[in-house]
């Protein structure tokens, strides 16, 4: 919990938002993420990197909005790997996301 409440309180610093609007902001954001983890381990399933591509690009911009820079980070690593058309590195960067995500989720 210690990174997602630097992370909170790095967006309160860097928007001027309020703490309720943030709390909701990322409520929505963790809502969200299910469904590309979902989109992502399909396409991965069925060797479709450019939905691979697609969906992690839009994970990568979606976290990196919200200040979550280490998941950005590796959905741009997945987003890379996709573009390469390397399905072991996609998986692997799957498994090391589905990690970090568990940090904020759980």
């Amino acid at each position: 919990m210690k990174d997602f409440d630097e992370n909170i309180n790095r967006m309160i610093t860097e928007t001027g938002l309020e703490r309720t609007e943030i709390n909701k902001l990322v409520k929505l954001f963790i809502e969200s993420i299910q469904n590309y983890i979902d989109e992502i381990e399909v396409a991965i399933i069925n060797n479709n990197f450019k939905q691979i591509k697609i969906i992690s690009h839009k994970l990568k911009g979606a976290s990196a909005n919200l200040r979550f820079f280490e998941i950005s980070d590796c959905s741009a690593e997945l987003e890379l790997a996709a573009d390469k058309c390397d399905l072991y590195l996609c998986s692997s960067n799957f498994r090391k996301l589905l990690l970090i995500l568990g940090k904020y989720t759980n």
